[in-house]
């Protein structure tokens, strides 16, 4: 049963693990003693009209890979599917990977019975109270490659994202494309 101890990065909005206090994601130092992004801040970052675009797999190391994905009017939100059980977190739907995630910086509260990621509006919640969430903004994205079997998500801020359907005809990927292609047609 491997342990992981996740920090939330407020450079590159998302839970991450940390290596020698720098965030594996964006590459910044992560000062722990710093306080946390409110509610209003994270939310401003993120805009709203919050969408489900459906599930993927996201390869991110040893964090959470099969994600909900959901469209801000700002960006991408991955939200890990997680389940609480007593004092840890447990991977919803990944059976083939026996992940808990424990000893976080703070504990998170949510309903026993909602599984993360499914069943809120609350972008806020979906991100800062769910282990493995995180962030990417439209305006971050500098390219988006995309071949028959995956897609991948360059940032000027974080290492790229490498995406994966988690089912081949949910028609996830189409929404994705739909939507990445307009926002980045409009910045043209």
């Amino acid at each position: 049963m491997n342990s992981v101890s996740l920090y939330f990065c407020t450079h590159c909005p998302g839970w991450t693990v940390l290596q020698h206090g720098i965030c594996r994601d964006c590459f910044r130092h992560l000062e722990l003693s710093q306080s946390d992004p409110t509610q209003e801040e994270l939310l401003a970052v993120m805009g709203d009209g919050l969408r489900s675009l459906g599930v993927l797999v996201v390869d991110r190391g040893v964090l959470p890979r099969i994600c909900q994905v959901f469209s801000t009017s700002q960006g991408l939100l991955f939200s890990p599917q997680m389940k609480k059980m007593g004092q840890k977190y447990v991977l919803a739907h990944d059976r083939s990977l026996t992940c808990w995630l424990s000893s976080l910086r703070r504990g998170l509260s949510t309903p026993d019975d909602a599984g993360r990621g499914m069943g809120t509006d609350n972008a806020f919640e979906l991100l800062y109270g769910t282990p493995g969430a995180f962030f990417l903004a439209f305006h971050s994205m500098t390219e988006v490659v995309w071949t028959a079997r995956n897609c991948v998500i360059r940032t000027n801020y974080r290492k790229e994202v490498a995406l994966k359907p988690q089912r081949r005809r949910d028609g996830v990927f189409g929404r994705l494309k739909e939507q990445l292609d307009g926002v980045l047609a409009a910045r043209t």
